[in-house]
């Protein structure tokens, strides 16, 4: 049994619907039986899409889905479809028709299941090991295949969840780096330093983040010390590269020097801590928040553009090509 850390503070990763957990409708293959619920959200009701009959579960074939909206499946019946994932998984790669983007999906799914846990809980070497390899095997498949990176940032947004957050984050940010032309290896800590750029705000009182409107400065500054938590949970392993932890604890520095936590000028924040600053502020932009509408990509981009104080230019230019799925990987 390898080692682990409660997360201080840590609990269920969305008030108020920490019964139900969203997954990715094009992850439910229509000819495979589905061993959990489905349902939908109307309103602060979720009404149960697929039921069982006599006992077992049917398949999804003949049960048209909603065109919109987030589908969700029970918080108690998470390990059923994480088994589920890993059954497609196999039986895809098992296939030589396999397609590369559904391969991804199954792959970006399980790394959300893993991130899930662990704003849930706690943290262990066996999920970061997980972690490290889940990224590794996308990574792969964006290089088969770059025009899947572009369909997994550009698939329908979710409401704001962490640790959905996070992985967007880390998607935006391994595509910036792929698009740097960067080695695999650098690529893989890059993607596990975004994935977890967000652990320390497991250690935040869930008043504070569910403020609306903006802090007070005694607000403000216990939020910044989510970055320092984060850190003192990650320095734990060893398994975590120092150039991962750039990307936690440089993501809210900014070049003007007017960030947090150690107002760093534009010179000495390192690559991993602007590319993740940026991919993060992206993701907020374009992710519907409670009280915050989302911004379309083009119109988050402009913006970013306009705070050339902030944001390295050269890494948002970097993100838009890459959004706008040049093929500068090969």
């Amino acid at each position: 049994m390898g080692e682990s850390i409660d997360i201080e503070g840590s609990g269920p990763s969305h008030p108020g619907k920490e019964g139900f957990f969203p997954v990715d409708r094009n992850a439910l293959a229509p000819d495979a039986r589905v061993p959990f619920l489905l349902f939908v959200a109307e309103g602060e009701r979720f009404v149960p899409l697929v039921m069982k009959a006599g006992g077992s579960f049917a398949s999804l074939s003949g049960i048209p889905l909603p065109a919109w909206g987030d589908i969700f499946i029970q918080a108690s019946e998470t390990h059923l479809y994480q088994d589920y994932l890993l059954s497609l998984l196999k039986d895809r790669r098992n296939r030589r028709e396999s397609r590369i983007g559904m391969q991804a999906l199954l792959l970006k799914e399980q790394m959300r299941m893993i991130l899930k846990g662990i704003f849930d809980n706690r943290i262990s070497r066996e999920e970061i090991g997980a972690l490290v390899s889940l990224t590794g095997h996308l990574i792969d498949c964006f290089h088969r295949d770059c025009s899947v990176l572009r369909g997994l940032i550009t698939a329908s947004k979710y409401a704001y969840y962490p640790f959905l957050h996070s992985v967007n984050v880390a998607l935006l940010s391994v595509g910036m780096g792929m698009y740097l032309h960067l080695e695999r290896k650098r690529l893989i800590h890059l993607g596990l330093g975004a994935l977890l750029h967000d652990l320390g705000r497991c250690s935040l009182p869930q008043a504070l983040l569910d403020r609306l409107g903006a802090f007070d400065a005694a607000e403000y500054l216990r939020y910044t010390t989510h970055v320092a938590e984060g850190e003192r949970v990650l320095v734990y392993f060893r398994e975590i590269p120092w150039e991962s932890l750039d990307a936690v604890l440089q993501h809210h520095e900014r070049l003007s020097g007017k960030g947090y936590p150690s107002r760093l000028p534009g010179r000495r924040i390192r690559l991993f801590g602007r590319i993740t600053g940026i991919a993060d502020s992206f993701d907020l932009l374009t992710t519907p928040r409670r009280g915050k509408r989302p911004l379309s990509a083009a119109s988050a981009l402009l913006l970013l553009r306009k705070e050339a104080e902030e944001y390295d230019g050269a890494l948002v230019r970097t993100l838009a090509g890459m959004l706008e799925g040049a093929n500068r990987f090969a």
